[in-house]
This record gives C-alpha cells, structure tokens and sequence, in this order.
C-alpha cells in the first residue's frame, strides 16, 4: 500500500509554551492540539525535548489507531516551520 499524508505534526513556541499540533500540510487553520510542555524545560534539556517529541509522536499513534485502525509511519525527518508560519 503506498504512503499518504495524513497531515503533520507541528511544534510552535507559544510564549511559555512549546505546543504540538496535528495540521494540515498546507496550513495552521484548524490545526488540534496533542500536547504541550514548558517551554523552559525543553530549553534546559535536548533529552528531554527528544523525549517530548517521542511522545507527542506516540501519542497522536494512539489518536491515528483509534481514528484509522493505522499507524502512521514517519518517513521525513523533522523540518523548520514554513516561513510563513513562523512568529517574529
């Protein structure tokens, strides 16, 4: 069966926050929230922002098998945020 994307997973500073969604690939409108951690925290700790990343990914596999009956393979690594989507 051949790939298809079902969206991406799109982690925002927000303030205080570091937040993770599930969006379009075009676009933010409309994207959900799967989690979020201190901002701080994340800052401190490559590990532990490693680890945040596993989970969220984890996560929103739990969300794709319940949803689907799938589990989405992730066959890109991490990229920046489009210009466009990035804060000032």
């Amino acid at each position: 069966m051949a790939l298809q994307e079902i969206g991406r997973i799109a982690l925002r500073d927000e303030g205080d926050w570091w937040v993770a969604y599930h969006a379009r690939l075009d676009t933010m409108d409309g994207a959900t929230e799967i989690g979020r951690i201190r901002m701080n925290l994340v800052k401190q700790d490559r590990m532990l922002k490693e680890r945040f990343i596993v989970f969220i990914r984890e996560a929103f596999n739990v969300a794709c098998r319940e949803a689907l009956g799938l589990t989405p393979e992730y066959p890109k690594p991490p990229m920046p945020a489009p210009e466009h989507e990035r804060g000032s």
